[in-house]
């Protein structure tokens, strides 16, 4: 019998975040037929590795984040959270790192521009097809920009890079700047014409992005040039709700904030769900404070014609509800 110890550890954290004993926790009919002790040995030691699958599927999260050894416990508890946004995650995570080049001379640009050697870049870069990419789809600006590499990024937009080419994914270079929290090339990005509203194949924009992983400086300065702040992704969700999910008060604030671009707190997403409503169900008080001084309306209902405060009043949130009561 195979285990993997830290299958373990991330079982016992999610059994704590869903509230659950050890005792409850085997109790539940759609959680793996064991008992108390052998839930005990698997928190130890580690998940005997034919039964991960199954603890996945209970939790409803992919089956790599229980196993996967790099991931720390506040990336674990995000991507337990949101499901989706682990899977976005991943993708990100398994872009190859071997360049395979569409032209000779294509790796050799990369590796000049991993090392910062902008003066031999550009003499080799100078007579060739700037757009040119290789066989994964991304072009050296979408590099540049991954890489974070400012001067690298305005050289080749002044030099026929197209700053809005994508990958098979639609994965623009502002995105990828984004994703990666790199402020410098997504402002040079900005500057060249990016499109700032740009959706990927998910229906994920740079702002989304940022705020889907903390990225606060990205996403200050996408909202100072004008992103919107509402875009709703492929699932229906926008940045507002995925970062309630993701319990991110910062992105909140940043965005409540903002002198330009602030966000509709009231609008609801494609299920009819809204962020007063959703922040009130994921127990996310700090959100509910927020939202409450932001002046969103008590009277709005979400998809299932429930009222907020109606709402922290069934799930027994006795502090919420008193909060809400005194708003009204």
């Amino acid at each position: 019998m195979k285990l993997d110890f830290h299958s373990g550890r991330r079982l016992a954290l999610a059994r704590k975040l869903k509230g659950l004993t050890q005792e409850n926790l085997v109790g539940e009919p759609t959680f793996p037929s064991v008992n108390v002790k052998t839930l005990r040995r698997w928190e130890k030691d580690g998940v005997n590795l034919a039964r991960i699958e199954d603890i996945a599927s209970y939790f409803g999260s992919p089956i790599w984040i229980f196993t996967e050894e790099s991931l720390d416990s506040n990336l674990f508890q995000r991507y337990l959270i949101d499901p989706e946004l682990a899977q976005q995650h991943r993708r990100i995570k398994a872009q190859p790192l071997k360049i395979q080049p569409a032209n000779p001379w294509f790796e050799q640009a990369c590796d000049l521009m991993a090392q910062s050697q902008f003066s031999s870049f550009a003499q080799l870069v100078q007579d060739k097809d700037t757009n040119s990419s290789g066989a994964n789809g991304w072009s050296l600006l979408m590099w540049a920009a991954h890489w974070d590499k400012p001067v690298f990024v305005t050289w080749l937009c002044r030099h026929g890079a197209k700053v809005n080419s994508c990958d098979a994914d639609g994965f623009s270079p502002l995105i990828a700047a984004s994703v990666r929290g790199n402020l410098e090339s997504l402002t040079h990005l900005v500057a060249e014409g990016a499109d700032l509203d740009h959706q990927d194949h998910q229906g994920w924009t740079a702002l989304t992005w940022a705020a889907s992983h903390n990225n606060l400086l990205c996403l200050e300065a996408l909202l100072k040039a004008g992103a919107s702040p509402n875009p709703e992704d492929q699932a229906g969700e926008n940045p507002v709700m995925r970062a309630i999910r993701n319990h991110f008060i910062e992105v909140l604030e940043l965005m409540a904030t903002s002198p330009v671009n602030r966000p509709d707190f009231n609008q609801p997403n494609q299920q009819g769900q809204r962020p007063l409503h959703l922040s009130l169900e994921v127990n996310f008080e700090p959100a509910v404070r927020l939202l409450l001084d932001q002046g969103v309306d008590l009277s709005l209902t979400n998809h299932l014609g429930i009222s907020p405060y109606d709402l922290a009043s069934s799930q027994a949130h006795s502090g919420l509800k008193e909060l809400l009561q005194s708003y009204l």
